[in-house]
Formats: structure tokens, C-alpha cells, sequence
């Protein structure tokens, strides 16, 4: 609001379908007007995506994430956020809000959208289903029936297939190693990594891993390509797979195993793990499917 009154052109969408959020939207949405934002008319898809594009002469800047822009979220979700200037990135999301303020479809070059997410990560996944393979998932939900069979198969093929789903995953198999984090924070960042030919490629966004997501939502998958962003995102991603403090696994059966009464806590801030160089954490995440693959081999 600060900046519409100082006369820069800000244009904001607030999804007034927001579950449990509609009034307080569509106060903030009259709160804009007076203040002379430009409030983006909704499109026939309801938005979930979390981006914010701005233009400084001739440099662009994205914040993009996977969590609200809600102060309460701060305190109690986990969330992951990327601040870039990367031109293919910021470009996209030029596109993406042009897209939204037009009534059109978004068509993007780098970052995902709609059902190019699930085509991308099905493209991913059969990519690595063959021994040696590592795909690792984090979401809310896992209930997509393409993505659930693409990610059997991977681990049928003798990939490692490692799963964090918080709330709800309606199917696992003996191929998928699967567990879900319960702890004092809630965790909400969606991130994909996937091991190709001896290095990481990660993506991370606001999407679940549904059907009606996919099909009837505007949601966004960035990739983190740069280097130490890519560190931070595969060493929490390593510090989750360890956690032996708030993990449960889910089994094929439908039931939970407690994972507790071990030190490696990941949502514990310690002081050493935050000085900790993260230089090595691709070898770190390596090395901790390994342990993974050995401890399931050793079970069978």
C-alpha cells in the first residue's frame, strides 16, 4: 500500500476462494482499493501459487515459495522461499501474472504450471527408475493416481523412492519408503529431488501432489538451480530423511511406525548445524540414501 501511494503501479491477486481465509481477503482486497493497488480480477481457476514480481528500472526481482505471505505462518509452518533476479526466472513470472490480469492459460519457459507440473515430475521420475535411481518427494498430500504409479514403478525398478508426506498419502507400496514428520512446526514446503547422472536436480513450489490441483489450480514449481541455495535445500532434505525424533512411517498396511527416541531432531535449530558449511551437502544427502538403501536391505 506504501508504494501505490507513492505513486508505483502495484497490481496484487487475493484469492477470495482461500479456504477459511475469504473474509479476510476480501477486507484486504477493499484496504488495496482505497489505497490504490490494482486488484486482479480472479480467474476461472482458483490461484495457489505464492510469488511476488517486482520491476526497479530495468531489473527484475521474484520472491517465490511455498508458504503464504501470512505472519502467522512464519511462526508455526517450514517453509522454503527463493529472492532471485535470475532472468528466466523473473521473466516467467512476468508472463504468469500478465497471463492471470488477461484471463489466459500461463505458458512459462522455465518454472511449471497447472499439468505441466505432473508432467514434469512423471518425465523426472521414469528417468530414474533403474537401480541406482534416487527420486526424494516432500509434500502435504500424495493422491495423484499418475504420480503414485510413476513413483512405483520407479521404486520397483530398484531406485530408491523416498517419500515426506505430511497429512495424506493414499497409497504405498513395498517399492516407496514413506514417513511422515509430526513435530512442533508444521511442516508445509514441497520440494522434489532427483539423483541424475551423479548430481541433484531440485524443485520446490506450492503445489500438492493432487489430481484437482493439477487439473483446477494455478500453482508454481520453480527450480533452485544455483549452487548454494541447492546446498541448503538437499541438506534439510538430508537432516528430514535422518529425523529419528518426530518421524512416523507409513507402512503398506495402513499403519505407523513411531521413528523415536533418537538426537537427530531436524526441526531443532541448533547453532552448530547453522554455522555448519553446507559445501558438502550433496555428498551428505548421497551418502544418507545410501545408509537408507543398506538399513532396507538389511530388513528384507
Amino acid at each position: 500500500m506504501a508504494a501505490a501511494q507513492a505513486g508505483k503501479d502495484v497490481a496484487v491477486l487475493l484469492e477470495g476462494r482461500a479456504r477459511f481465509d475469504e473474509l479476510t481477503n476480501l477486507e484486504w482486497a477493499l484496504r488495496f482499493r482505497n489505497a490504490g493497488v490494482r486488484i486482479l480480477r480472479l480467474p476461472h481457476r482458483k490461484v495457489h501459487a505464492k510469488a511476488f514480481w517486482v520491476l526497479r528500472g530495468c531489473s527484475a526481482y521474484l520472491h517465490v515459495g511455498t508458504g503464504n505471505y501470512h505472519p502467522t505462518n512464519g511462526r508455526l509452518y517450514t517453509d522454503l522461499s527463493l529472492f532471485t533476479r535470475d532472468p528466466r526466472l523473473t521473466a516467467d513470472a512476468r508472463a504468469f501474472f500478465d497471463a492471470l490480469e488477461a484471463g489466459t492459460a500461463p505458458v512459462l519457459a522455465t518454472m511449471r504450471t497447472g499439468s505441466a507440473i505432473r508432467e514434469l515430475l512423471i518425465e523426472r521420475i521414469r528417468a530414474e527408475s533403474h537401480p541406482g535411481g534416487c527420486v526424494i518427494l516432500k509434500c502435504n498430500h500424495l493422491t495423484d493416481p499418475e504420480l503414485l504409479a510413476a513413483l512405483d514403478e520407479c521404486g520397483r525398478s530398484g531406485a530408491r523412492v523416498d517419500l515426506l508426506v505430511r497429512t495424506t498419502l493414499t497409497q504405498v507400496t513395498p517399492a516407496m519408503h514413506a514417513r511422515s514428520i509430526v513435530g512442533r512446526y508444521l511442516e508445509h514446503a514441497r520440494v522434489v529431488a532427483f539423483r541424475r547422472d551423479g548430481s541433484w536436480e531440485v524443485w520446490a513450489g506450492s503445489f500438492d501432489a493432487m489430481e484437482r490441483n493439477f487439473e483446477r489450480r494455478y500453482e508454481l514449481m520453480f527450480p533452485i538451480d544455483e549452487p548454494r541455495p541447492k546446498r541448503v535445500v538437499l541438506k534439510e532434505l538430508r537432516s528430514q530423511l535422518r529425523d529419528d525424533v518426530n518421524t512416523y512411517e507409513l507402512r503398506p498396511d495402513g499403519s505407523e511406525e513411531p521413528r523415536r527416541g533418537g538426537s537427530n531432531d531436524c526441526q531443532q535449530l541448533e547453532a552448530a548445524r547453522s554455522r555448519a558449511p553446507p559445501t558438502s551437502a550433496i555428498s551428505e544427502l548421497d551418502l544418507a540414501c545410501s545408509e537408507l538403501r543398506r538399513s532396507a536391505d538389511a530388513k528384507r
